[in-house]
């Protein structure tokens, strides 16, 4: 399990959304409109942390999880695919065991989810 402080990422920029509102900027939160397989790419970067990692959430429960033990300017990226029903949901969320939380520019931060196939 995560230990520490998590954050549900925010991203704020949509840049292309072809089912309408799917990626609500204000609560993190896709919501799936489709049924099908999705593809999920996620990226983040944090600074000045002794442990960090991001995470793919899939209704409320962690789905997903990469991690790193380093300290310094965390990088991080995850991909992932999954089964969505009509209506469930992904958000993306940063952790930090101890130190400050610092998100890097959104240069760095990006989030791609693509329905890729049926369910």
């Amino acid at each position: 399990s995560v230990s520490g402080t998590i954050y549900t990422i925010l991203y704020a920029t949509r840049v292309h959304d072809s089912g309408g509102s799917l990626y609500n900027t204000a609560t993190g939160v896709f919501t799936a409109a489709v049924s099908g397989v999705y593809d999920i790419s996620a990226r983040l970067a944090f600074t000045a942390v002794a442990l960090g990692g991001i995470v793919i959430y899939k209704n409320g429960a962690q789905y997903a999880r990469f991690d790193d033990g380093s300290t310094g300017t965390y990088n991080f990226a995850i991909l992932d695919t999954a089964r969505l029903l009509a209506g469930d949901t992904i958000d993306i969320r940063g952790y930090v065991s101890a130190g400050p939380k610092t998100t890097e520019s959104a240069v760095y931060n990006s989030l791609s989810i693509d329905r890729i196939g049926n369910y």
